[in-house]
């Protein structure tokens, strides 16, 4: 029996959140189960706000308009994506300016993704959250 992973509307997914510097989630949301769990690894507890655990469609449009709250993309740029199963690893990078301090930050992300009956059911993101909390820590 063939797994179900929509390849196309991933990549898609991950086009039109950069092209709209991450106003259109829908992309994201239209992927999502209902009950999708989505965490960011490095930072469970840290000080960046919007990288805690989630677990549910409607947390996870929580959990981008968090981001969006407080950096504005400059770029997001998956360059590989490799499928094994119902799993898709996606690496990439990506560009952010916090809002509050004007600094930017340019890092490596990697995601991995679970998929169930074509939606996804995880997420797991890596990315260097040490670059991310500086910028957003205003110069002393």
């Amino acid at each position: 029996m063939a797994v179900q992973v929509p390849m196309d509307e991933l990549e898609s997914a991950y086009q039109a959140w950069h092209d709209s510097r991450g106003l259109d989630q829908s992309g994201w949301l239209g992927l999502a189960s209902e009950r999708i769990q989505i965490r960011s690894v490095g930072n469970e507890g840290g000080s960046l706000s919007f990288a805690h655990a989630r677990r549910s469609r409607e947390e996870f449009a929580h959990y981008l308009s968090a981001i969006l709250a407080e950096w504005d993309m400059v770029y997001y740029l998956p360059k590989t994506f490799v499928r094994e199963r119902n799993r898709v690893a996606v690496f990439g990078t990506c560009k952010w300016t916090n809002k509050a301090t004007g600094k930017s930050c340019e890092v490596m992300v990697a995601h991995l993704w679970r998929f169930r009956d074509g939606k996804a059911i995880e997420l797991v993101e890596l990315f260097d959250s040490a670059r991310a909390v500086a910028a957003a820590t205003p110069d002393a």
